[in-house]
């Protein structure tokens, strides 16, 4: 964490910055940043007491350790500033209140503390107790600091004969040929090589492909369909990423500062690197961007800076309308992505909960809001139109959002024989004629694609006092529908018996609490092509 909560005494913990350097702040509040770590006051005594066993021999001991190391948190957080030029890195940022301990239980007990920790004798409370003990235990903290390496914006492969110093391609062809034909001692060295050779086959979707390094080590070769060609041969896109991902399968476990990857990489190519670098690396990132392939990678911290003519400043993205802002001060337009990956259109919200449930079931990895959205077109919208009617056009035109779109349509047919009328007919048919997926119900409405017991069995436990029995299990009769209890049914017909208002969404969402059950009617058949959809709008 950069810190300049705190006034330093001295410059330690001050990042080594030459003078007028533009890191300075040069703003209202002038001065070097410092980086400080902020932990809680119980983790930072587990990590510098270890085993210390003599404590428990003084009354109170840990008790009266732990208020003197809250004295020094701000925020309820003990900051440490790091000094890598020190014998002791790790320094305590702000001062301790010594006033709090100046009663006479107190000042024998921090004495015995004292005795204990640095074996010495004599002393004061305010010029060696407390400071020594703090010192004392700051000397214990053990963290480590990974090494950190930037990636510039600059990337360009050099010849041979130069060392790995930095990464921004010199000595890289070197460090290939080590990795390529390690000794034998360091024949484990040989994976991260293969590493790379199986990213640069899923760049560019070869199988077959091999990265050689030559023996005048002059340039990197490609070998693939039975030819041998110059890396450079591949565009600068293939070139520029197989840089990135070398430099990061190289180092582990560090500190990677990437600036602008983006540079020379079309969208395909930047998702496959995150991907990569996600999934096949074990570094902390941070990414210099402007691309919204980076903005909107599931998982990551997003921050957004900004300089106001005085500072620079930098926020943390929370939400979704956080990440829109930041897309608007890039200057991107939805015109300029021009759709989403994939839409499915439902009735309502009771149908988005069980097309989510089922999406799950046959693939956990699709994720609402990232690979498809679910839009609601308004119930009974369709039914109150007509075959012709220049709103259903509109709606079909909504292909021009997206044209990886799906439409699930209740079909309320009565029975076998009956047909859905000609408005959903014509949706269906435009749809079937694009790139789109119209699903009309095989039974009345999408409830029906519930298992009949499992429906009942819900609706009673949601309906207890007034649930007498289930109503028909035939898929063209009203899945929700159940008979309600009468005192005098003999007064009552059969029909006025009938509970006709359960909540759907509860109803949805108790129900989805199950494992799915995709057996019923033709809803595996449907999910299947659904899915199929989703995943190739993603691909």
């Amino acid at each position: 964490l950069i810190s300049k909560h705190f006034p330093s005494e001295t410059n330690n913990g001050l990042l080594d910055l030459p003078p007028n350097s533009p890191e300075q702040f040069q703003g209202n509040s002038k001065g070097q940043p410092r980086i400080s770590l902020g932990i809680t006051s119980d983790h930072f005594l587990q990590n510098t007491l270890n085993n210390e066993n003599k404590l428990d021999y003084i009354n109170d001991g840990r008790k009266i350790l732990k208020e003197i190391v809250k004295t020094c948190s701000y925020n309820n957080l003990i900051w440490l500033h790091y000094d890598k030029n020190s014998n002791n890195p790790w320094l305590l940022t702000k001062t301790p209140n010594i006033e709090r301990f100046t009663e006479k239980t107190n000042e024998i007990n921090i004495r015995l503390l004292w005795n204990t920790l640095t074996s010495s004798r004599g002393g004061s409370l305010e010029q060696h107790w407390i400071p020594d003990i703090l010192n004392i235990l700051c000397k214990n903290f053990n963290c480590y600091i990974p090494n950190t390496y930037l990636i510039p914006a600059k990337r360009e492969l050099s010849a041979t004969g130069q060392a790995l110093v930095d990464l921004s391609g010199k000595g890289l062809v070197d460090e290939l040929a080590k990795i390529q034909n390690p000794d034998h001692y360091e024949q484990e060295r040989r994976s991260t090589f293969d590493q790379i050779n199986i990213f640069l086959q899923e760049v560019i979707d070869k199988p077959d492909a091999q990265i050689d390094v030559p023996y005048d080590r002059t340039h990197l070769l490609v070998k693939i369909d039975g030819k041998t060609l110059p890396l450079s041969s591949f565009g600068t896109g293939i070139h520029e990423v197989i840089l990135i991902a070398a430099f990061c399968t190289i180092h582990n476990e560090e500190i990677i500062c990437i600036e602008e990857p983006e540079i020379h990489l079309h969208p395909l190519l930047q998702k496959k690197l995150i991907n990569y670098l996600k999934d096949k690396t074990d570094n902390q990132y941070f990414i210099a961007t402007h691309s919204a392939a980076f903005i909107d990678t599931e998982g990551t911290s997003v921050f957004r800076v900004t300089n106001d003519g005085d500072q620079t400043r930098i926020h943390k993205v929370i939400n979704k309308d956080d990440k829109r802002a930041i897309c608007n001060d890039l200057g991107y337009k939805a015109s300029d992505i021009m759709q989403s990956n994939s839409i499915i259109w439902v009735e309502g919200p009771s149908d988005r909960i069980y097309i989510n449930h089922w999406i799950t079931a046959i693939d956990e990895n699709l994720i609402e809001g990232i690979h498809y959205s679910i839009m609601f077109y308004g119930g009974k919208l369709l039914s109150h139109l007509s075959a012709d009617d220049e709103a259903i056009t509109d709606f079909i035109n909504l292909r021009a959002l997206n044209n990886n779109m799906a439409i699930v349509i209740d079909s309320d047919i009565e029975n076998k024989q009956s047909e859905i009328n000609l408005t959903k007919q014509r949706v269906v048919k435009e749809l079937e004629n694009g790139n789109g997926l119209a699903w009309v119900t095989s039974g009345r409405e999408i409830e029906n694609y519930i298992d009949h017991d499992l429906l009942q069995k819900t609706l009673k436990s949601m309906h207890h006092n007034i649930y007498d029995k289930a109503a028909s299990s035939d898929k063209y009769e009203h899945a929700l529908y159940f008979y309600q209890k009468s005192k005098d049914r003999k007064k009552s017909e059969e029909e006025d018996l009938l509970f006709k208002k359960a909540d759907k969404i509860k109803t949805a969402r108790a129900v989805c609490q199950t494992p799915a059950n995709l057996t019923i009617h033709d809803l595996k058949e449907k999910m299947n092509s659904l899915v199929e959809m989703i995943q190739q709008a993603n691909r």
